[in-house]
């Protein structure tokens, strides 16, 4: 099994409110193209998110590459990924017998706040994440 970088197994079960182990590396799996999917969509690196989860936080960016102990993550993005991955979870197949709208405020929601529409727009975004 791939480690999970954003969310925990147990974060994931909770929320796709499984209780049994059967299905524990299936999860996994889940969870872990979920976090990729949600990275991936942002156009920024792990890092990157972590150093504006950060920003959000504490209300300033960090001086340097090297983050303080903790979690950084952004926790809307961490959302993301728990919604992506139990929707996956629950819906395994590519295809529905019934049409499916996407519900309004949900993944998409969480993401765009962070995803880089270009190289320059990363300067902007620390400001907006530094600004109180």
């Amino acid at each position: 099994m791939r480690e999970l970088k954003v969310v925990t197994l147990e974060e994931l079960k909770m929320q796709m409110r499984e209780d049994f182990c059967e299905e524990d590396e299936l999860i996994n799996l889940y969870g872990a193209a979920a976090e990729d999917a949600v990275i991936a969509s942002t156009r920024r690196s792990y890092k990157e998110l972590c150093r504006l989860g950060y920003a959000e936080s504490t209300g300033h960016f960090p001086d340097d590459e090297a983050l303080p102990e903790g979690e950084w993550f952004p926790s809307r993005l961490k959302l993301a990924v728990l919604m992506l991955a139990a929707h996956s979870f629950r819906n395994r197949e590519p295809v529905a017998s019934v049409a499916q709208n996407a519900v309004p405020y949900t993944i998409d929601f969480y993401v765009k706040p962070y995803r880089k529409l270009s190289e320059n727009s990363a300067r902007t975004t620390v400001f907006l994440f530094c600004r109180r």
